[in-house]
């Protein structure tokens, strides 16, 4: 993802808890951002057209750290989720360090349980 322009630091737009209907349209299954949005018009589109795209099951967004994959990934979410009727989630991997539960944090975020 390309730095943001000079002219795109001067767009810089707060991002403020959504308003009651939409946070209820939205859930507990996306944090609200707490921080300002550097407006990224092009990454945002593109990954929303992947995200939406048919038979697309997983986007990855890679980078260093501190580029901001995880603000562009919420605000995907959050512009994308009238497109998924059964919600959007946002699952957090870090603190899984065994692969092996991967699949269970994701299952257990998004609620479902385990029958016996």
């Amino acid at each position: 993802m390309a730095d943001p322009t000079p002219a795109d630091r001067t767009r810089i737009h707060p991002v403020l808890p959504a308003p009651f209907p939409d946070r209820e349209r939205l859930g507990p299954y996306l944090p609200v951002a707490l921080t300002s949005f550097v407006v990224r018009e092009r990454e945002i589109e593109t990954t929303e057209a992947l995200v939406c795209r048919a038979g697309v099951r997983l986007v990855t967004l890679i980078g260093p750290g501190g580029v901001g994959k995880t603000r562009l990934a919420i605000q995907v979410a959050e512009e994308a989720a009238d497109e998924f009727p059964d919600g959007v989630w946002f699952v957090v991997p870090a603190p899984v360090r065994d692969p092996v539960l991967v699949a269970a944090t994701i299952a257990e975020t998004v609620g479902l349980r385990r029958r016996p």
